[in-house]
């Protein structure tokens, strides 16, 4: 189903009519299962937001980023980071620079220039991933020691422990063995595998039909999302292609299945050459994407855990854009949550006042945090 009921909420709410439905609440093998309908609970938010901080790194002549991923530690201090060129700096809760975290080598702490690398903030300490290694560094940026480990892209449930995708050899039909799974750091590099919350066969390459390149897209091409929860102890896993989150304790038990229906978006040919005509220009030879990209994109971009046990499920409902639906901690969905008008969120994290995202200004991408000052069960 469509979601193609904004004007029919508005004429609902505009009559007095409550639009609201419940969800159906089924046991399937011992397994909670939630119905939503096609509607969320509670209607569509406007978000009523207020800028409260923004970073504009370029500013700084030390800084030598081009793209910016960011995390927020708890203190308020921002780390900024470019995730392809093992770059990564700190910057104070009032957007001032405090220190370049990463140099660039082969030493101890240190990580070779464009790699991918990824900046958690764990408890006391910030870990920096990339290349088969986990560097760890003291809440100042004070290197303490560096780890052997596989996986890049992970989240960290504590020091010790983390989720990840991990990922096998494809098969003959060039499917990808792909699984939601808890890891342990046992030592210096000795890493132990916990439960499988999901795991399946995915393609995630669109395969050149002359030969044997290919072309990675994440609009289009089957995988598995997660969410961790802090609160709850909780993993959220889903298909990208599915409309089904499931809901995990840390031991791997299924706590519930929450599905909203939800119809993939169909893309048209143009709107495919639209969406990648830089690359074209830039080289002709990869117009074999037009006809060989799919027709239909994938349903889930992400899953991202709000404040007070929220779940945020990033819907894609066009090329390059998503929306963003939120259930409750049992599985209810609840809102759709509607940017003010010219806002767009690229690269945006929640937290409990609000959210961050990355904004352009003169051409530049800066980082912003903003304060939503309705919803109060979900922020403070």
């Amino acid at each position: 189903m469509k979601r193609h009921f904004l004007l029919v909420l508005s004429l609902f709410f505009a009559l007095g009519i409550s639009a609201q439905q419940k969800a159906r609440i089924v046991e399937i093998d011992g397994v909670r299962n939630i119905q939503n309908p096609g509607t969320p609970a509670k209607g569509v938010i406007l978000l009523d937001v207020e800028k409260r901080l923004g970073i504009d790194p370029f500013n700084n002549t030390e800084v030598d980023l081009k793209w910016i991923n960011s995390v927020r530690m708890d203190d308020g201090r921002v780390i900024l980071f470019d995730v392809n060129r093992s770059k990564a700096y700190l910057f104070s809760p009032d957007g001032k620079l405090l220190k370049d975290l990463v140099r660039n080598g082969e030493g101890p702490g240190e990580f070779p220039a464009q790699r991918v690398l990824y900046v958690h903030p764990v408890e006391e300490h910030i870990f920096i991933t990339g290349g088969r290694k986990l560097a760890k560094f003291d809440a100042q940026g004070v290197f303490i020691e560096d780890l052997r480990i596989d996986d890049t892209t992970m989240t960290f449930i504590d020091e010790k422990t983390y989720v990840t995708i991990a990922r096998d050899r494809p098969n003959a039909d060039r499917e990808i063995p792909k699984k939601a799974v808890k890891k342990e750091i046992h030592g210096s590099g000795n890493i132990i595998e916990g439960p499988v919350f999901k795991e399946g066969l995915y393609r995630d390459t669109i395969r050149n039909p002359e030969n044997t390149g290919g072309f990675s897209d994440d609009l289009s091409m089957s995988s598995l999302v997660y969410a961790y929860d802090p609160i709850l102890k909780r993993i959220y896993v889903v298909e990208k292609s599915g409309c089904s989150i499931e809901a995990f304790d840390l031991s791997g038990k299924k706590l519930f299945v929450s599905t909203a229906p939800f119809e993939p978006y169909e893309i048209s040919r143009k709107e495919v050459e639209e969406m990648y005509e830089p690359m074209f220009k830039s080289s002709p030879r990869s117009k074999w994407i037009i006809d060989a990209y799919p027709n239909k994109l994938m349903t889930t971009l992400k899953l991202t855990s709000l404040p007070n046990g929220y779940l945020a499920v990033h819907r894609i409902v066009g090329p390059r854009k998503h929306e963003i639906e939120v259930f409750d901690k049992e599985g209810v969905w609840q809102y759709i949550l509607k940017l003010p008008e010219g806002m767009t969120l690229i690269n945006e994290n929640f937290y409990d006042f609000g959210f961050s995202c990355i904004e352009t200004k003169d051409e530049f991408p800066v980082y912003v945090e903003y304060r939503v000052k309705n919803l109060p069960e979900i922020f403070k």
